[in-house]
């Protein structure tokens, strides 16, 4: 199935970022690589909001103090709104809320 222009740019963005953290933050994001490869970035977000759980890293991006890197702060912005439904942008919020990522800095 080919991905839409703004799937792409998901996707590129993701990559970026995982590769950003690894770099600046010594996240591993091989499992969430592979995946991407594999499903696509919005097939492997999708997959991810299903199991109800944060993404790989999410705690390290956390305690870094990076959540801006993260899948779900990815998938939040409002460019990539029409990608996701509002459940999944609702879980989102929730972990990016729990993990402090609103809290003024």
């Amino acid at each position: 199935m080919k991905q839409s222009e703004l799937e792409q740019q998901f996707e590129q963005e993701l990559l970026q970022n995982g590769r950003k953290a690894e770099s600046e933050c010594g996240c591993r994001f091989a499992r969430l690589t592979q995946t991407v490869s594999r499903y696509g970035g919005l097939g492997t977000a999708k997959a991810l909001f299903r199991r109800k759980t944060a993404s790989e890293g999410f705690s390290v991006l956390q305690q870094a103090g990076r959540l801006d890197l993260s899948l779900e702060a990815t998938a939040v912005k409002t460019k990539y709104a029409s990608l996701f439904t509002d459940d999944e942008i609702n879980h989102c919020l929730s972990l990016l809320c729990e993990g402090g990522y609103y809290r003024a800095r």
